[in-house]
């Protein structure tokens, strides 16, 4: 009776690791220039992107000639992007993320090294290789926003 025991507390363990465990993407999948129409002047595209971060549940963390930061935030998780914009496009890059799951290279990826901690930097402050699919969520939603705020303007 003990064995089985030890041996349901064993599974039931696994199983609880791989469902945490979630859908890694190749971060570089996520990163796209995409075009503006419509919009010619530069301040009408930093307007519009500010509404987009805003409208998306982002957050506007600094700005710059060219370049926001921003910012989103859900339960635990925390990450940053920059978005680089000129009057013809945007850009949304990764920056850094707190308590996401991530692998660093291919060889984390293949050895299961995950890389999970409070602030989460790949050795020699490089993005990761591959980031949990949950980010791709958020940013397609920032990405669809922006595309909202930017026919809007």
């Amino acid at each position: 009776m003990a064995r089985y025991s030890i041996l349901a507390i064993f599974l039931c363990s696994i199983l609880l690791i791989a469902g945490c465990s979630g859908q890694m993407v190749r971060l570089s999948e996520t990163e796209h220039i995409r075009p503006i129409n419509g919009v010619s002047d530069l301040e009408h595209v930093k307007e519009a992107v500010l509404d987009g971060i805003k409208n998306a549940g982002w957050v506007a963390e600094s700005e710059g000639s060219g370049i926001i930061q921003a910012t989103y935030r859900i339960r635990i998780h925390t990450v940053h992007v920059n978005i680089f914009f000129t009057s013809e496009t945007y850009d949304i890059r990764y920056s850094s993320s707190i308590s996401m799951k991530m692998y660093c290279t291919e060889y984390d990826k293949q050895s299961l090294y995950l890389q999970v901690s409070g602030n989460e930097f790949c050795p020699g402050n490089s993005p990761p290789q591959y980031i949990n699919a949950n980010y791709t969520i958020w940013v397609d939603s920032l990405v669809s926003a922006i595309e909202e705020s930017l026919a809007n303007k």
